[in-house]
């Protein structure tokens, strides 16, 4: 499947509060509840695009979406560019893409966000195709590494990431290629 990103806009509103609110019940979900309220759903989605607005404000950032020509957006992902590893995600495995040599002392960072696709297209290439585009975003603004926080509940993300290049963070938080990431 042909996968198309681009940059979200304001069109894109209700359909990034559709996929928040399916992500946010998959959280619940995975947190043991076996019928979300729907109330406390939306309370969270809400919370979570007030954080992702925060976030892009305050850091230079931005939402891409894919689309399917029948169907709309069927997945997101939210870039954010920083100065240094600052996102909390709870519950953590944490993962890097080194892109090349830092300049300077305060290399920036690239965090990636918040990544969802609709069920029936996991395993078509969306995803892929979002990490992908957001990679190159990162690379074109002079990041030094894309950094990516996911849930330890989703094993199968760090295989979708490490099939992406990415790699699992050591203890001083350095990708275990990195020639600094030598541990004392």
């Amino acid at each position: 499947m042909s996968a198309p990103v681009r940059r979200a806009g304001l069109a894109d509103l209700t359909a990034i509060t559709r996929l928040t609110l399916h992500q946010c019940r998959h959280v619940a979900i995975l947190a043991g509840e076996q019928r979300p309220d729907p109330l406390g759903l939306m309370a969270s989605a809400i919370d979570e695009l007030n954080e992702t607005r925060r976030l892009i404000e305050r850091f230079s950032g931005a939402i891409f979406v894919s689309d399917d020509p029948y169907l709309g957006v069927i997945g997101m992902l939210t870039l954010v560019m920083t100065r240094s590893v600052s996102i909390h995600v709870d519950n953590p495995r944490r993962l890097a893409l080194p892109l090349h040599e830092p300049v300077g002392e305060s290399p920036r960072v690239a965090t990636l966000l918040s990544l969802w696709v609709e069920a029936p297209y996991r395993g078509a290439g969306v995803g892929g195709a979002l990490v992908r585009h957001a990679v190159a975003e990162a690379r074109a603004r002079r990041a030094g590494i894309v950094m990516v926080a996911h849930d330890r509940r989703e094993p199968r993300l760090a295989n979708f990431y490490a099939r992406l290049g990415f790699e699992q963070l050591l203890s001083n938080g350095l990708p275990a290629t990195d020639a600094r990431a030598v541990e004392s």
